[in-house]
């Protein structure tokens, strides 16, 4: 058996079109959706044999019938709705994996500590602060989840007499 790599329309029913409908007798085919319950949501008709109809994608199969039973010609002009948006994506996975893993990347690259900001008084340079630090252990590339803020804090006040006060904070 083959399988055809058609895109069944079925599946994704949400969604509007806009045709163009060509046909001796215009007002036939429009009363003919009408009753057979098709909803349109607009009409403009471009000349005496030619019409625009925003219509549901999911009343599309009755409208082909229609437009064979009375001759008309259809062409689909506009296609709107999320169906189509997701068949697009869906023609092009390496753009959506893509994304995808953007923001996989970027979301696991802020997890780690990339630069530490130093603003102190005068009497303490930044220098022996970032010294103390690293000491400590924290220095750029270390993951955020591996600190712990108020440790950081205490040990800095305890090992530095000129510290009276420290904020550690993680952005």
């Amino acid at each position: 058996l083959f399988r055809s790599n058609k895109i069944k329309f079925n599946k994704y029913r949400s969604g509007s079109i806009t045709i163009e409908a060509k046909s001796l007798i215009p007002e036939k085919f429009i009363n003919l959706l009408w009753r057979n319950g098709v909803s349109i949501k607009k009409i403009n008709k471009v000349d005496i044999s030619t019409l625009k109809l925003t219509v549901c994608l999911k009343d599309y199969k009755q409208i082909e019938e229609i437009a064979r039973r009375t001759g008309t010609k259809i062409k689909i002009i506009d296609r709107r709705g999320r169906s189509f948006i997701f068949l697009a994506l869906k023609r092009r996975t390496t753009f959506v994996i893509g994304i995808i893993m953007f923001a996989g990347i970027i979301y696991y690259l802020s997890t780690f500590i990339w630069t530490i900001n130093i603003t102190g008084d005068h009497f303490l340079s930044p220098y022996e602060i970032r010294l103390e630090l690293k000491n400590l252990g924290v220095k750029p590339g270390i993951n955020k989840k591996d600190l712990n803020v108020y440790n950081i804090e205490e040990k800095l006040v305890k090992n530095n007499d000129n510290i009276m006060w420290v904020k550690v904070r993680i952005q």
